[in-house]
């Protein structure tokens, strides 16, 4: 099967990441996956972990338009703050934010963490990261995140579309990042 960097979220889960020999990822999909870290000699199928499996970090997104939040933005930031600060009991907490708002981010993160809030400065539109976020997938001995080139789910040009050009580069930006 030929994959090529522009194949869609829904391609790649129909195809089945599990599938996927981790042989496969060297030059044959260069901008669709890249390694996030891995053994040199790591072999196996990748899978995508469920939600449920143990994991070292928590990736989330500060909230950033009040375009899309209107005058709830302050209490979604807030909420986002509470999570972010829970999450923090139990692993080390990762949020992505605009440059303009890293700091606000820093200081509703910061207090009170357990393990740490780290605030990184890479632009978002909006806090679903599940949604624009790498997908990252596992073999014995390595990670690799999936950029599944985000397209605002499909709404351009609808009275439903909101901005997501920072969403669409977040995952490639964190996994060239990290």
């Amino acid at each position: 099967m030929d994959i090529n960097p522009r194949t869609s979220r829904r391609r790649v889960l129909q195809f089945g990441a599990a599938a996927l020999p981790l042989a496969a990822l060297g030059s044959t999909l260069p901008s669709l996956v890249q390694t996030a870290s891995a053994v040199p000699n790591a072999t196996g199928t990748l899978r995508m972990p469920a939600e449920t499996d143990r994991h070292i970090r928590t990736y989330m997104a500060w909230p950033a338009l009040s375009s899309v939040w209107g005058s709830g933005l302050a209490a979604v930031r807030r909420d986002i703050a509470e999570v972010a600060h829970v999450i923090s009991r139990y692993e080390p907490v990762v949020v992505l934010a605009r440059p303009g708002q890293v700091a606000d981010a820093r200081y509703r993160c910061g207090p009170g963490a357990y393990y740490g809030i780290q605030v990184i400065d890479i632009p978002n539109d909006d806090l679903w990261i599940r949604d624009f976020g790498p997908t990252f997938v596992v073999a014995p001995g390595a990670v690799a995140g999936v950029d599944t080139n985000f397209n605002g789910w499909g709404k351009a040009g609808t009275k439903f579309a909101q901005p997501f050009a920072n969403d669409a580069a977040a995952a490639r930006t964190l996994l060239a990042e990290r």
